[in-house]
């Protein structure tokens, strides 16, 4: 049968077609089938949540959102709608949207008192996880930047403190360094090319690797410690100070202020090293977080079915939803809700030695 053939089908046999298509892993076919079923009744609903399941699994995302939006339009309770969006989120990266879309599914599953199992938490929880990780990323290469700044900031001062010794002992030096604050870097030359410093608003509006960057080009006097060999020299331009011309006392002053630096350096160092070995160890257990919210249960109760959930998850639950236990669907009342002690003990215990979960 060819296309054309099959096109001429009743819209409800060409949807069947599609659901065994796909059951059978033939994607672009069922895509096929459902395609026409769109095009012989276009008001229906789960014909575009189905279609936009199978651009799911061929990983054509864009297309899923635009099946799903259009779904949601005509059956705003169609949940599979808001769940096949979720996932097409998640496949694009878009971790805040696929966790809005997931947890309206989420919730409209509990609503129609419809069982999917895990199968919508799963994916919650890997959008979570997705974010959190996106986040820590944003935070690593934040770290990194202010790691390197700070170690610019100390051989900065260092350079200042040894053009001042310098000075202080009748050697000329650069008259354009500056002593380096923790707030502004003394940069010469502005965005626009002026030969001036650049303007605060420039210098304190800007990024720490920004400032590193311009930093690299400073007109600092520069002193390398290689120079107490005499081999080198040391300054800018034609002002140049050999070791030969420095007494034994300016040496040993200049010596103290670099090793000063260098173990400024190496202690920044390891307290930057500390934090991201800390952060590799990063990872919430799902036995800690609730079964409605998928967030650590900072009040955790236990129900007569013996499930555990959020005090203020399975309230709302209560309130919103019904009076029935969202996980065993057995009737269920605030007063019937105990306090879950012991679990409550673990994750305070959890949350004391990994503060950042409360992030989570």
């Amino acid at each position: 049968m060819n296309a054309s053939d099959v096109c001429n089908l009743p819209h409800h046999t060409l949807k069947d077609m599609g659901n065994r298509a796909y059951a059978e892993g033939r994607y672009q076919e069922a895509v096929m089938y459902y395609t026409c079923a769109i095009k012989k009744q276009q008001n229906i609903s789960s014909y575009y949540s189905n279609r936009a399941l199978c651009y799911v699994q061929i990983q054509e995302y864009s297309k899923a959102l635009s099946d799903c939006r259009r779904s949601i339009e005509l059956d705003s309770s169609n949940l599979k709608a808001y769940f096949f969006a979720g996932q097409a989120h998640l496949g694009l990266c878009q971790w805040d949207e696929a966790l809005n879309k997931l947890m309206h599914a989420h919730n409209l599953a509990q609503e129609q008192h419809r069982n999917f199992g895990d199968d919508i938490t799963v994916v919650i929880r890997q959008a979570k996880r997705k974010r959190f990780e996106a986040l820590d990323e944003k935070r690593k290469q934040e770290e990194v930047a202010l790691q390197a700044y700070l170690n610019k900031l100390i051989l900065r001062d260092a350079e200042y403190q040894k053009n001042t010794i310098l000075t202080a002992h009748g050697h000329s030096v650069s008259s354009t360094t500056k002593p380096i604050s923790t707030d502004k870097v003394p940069i010469p030359v502005d965005p626009s090319g002026s030969p001036d410093t650049a303007p605060e608003d420039y210098v304190q509006s800007a990024s720490p690797l920004q400032l590193i960057e311009k930093a690299e080009s400073s007109s600092f006097a520069k002193y390398d410690p290689s120079c107490l060999d005499g081999t080198h020299a040391v300054g800018t331009g034609a002002i140049v100070v050999h070791s030969s011309d420095m007494s034994p006392r300016v040496q040993a002053r200049l010596a103290q202020v670099d090793q000063a630096a260098q173990r400024r350096m190496t202690e920044l160092n390891e307290l930057f090293a500390q934090v991201d070995s800390r952060r590799q160890k990063r990872e919430v257990p799902e036995y800690l977080c609730g079964r409605i919210s998928f967030e650590l249960m900072l009040d955790p109760v236990i129900t007569p079915s013996g499930i555990t959930y959020d005090r203020r998850s399975i309230l709302a639950h209560l309130r919103k939803v019904g009076h029935f236990d969202p996980i065993s669907h057995q009737p269920l009342t605030e007063n019937q809700l105990i306090p879950n002690r012991i679990m409550k003990e673990v994750v305070h215990a959890f949350l004391e030695e990994n503060p950042w979960a409360e992030n989570y």
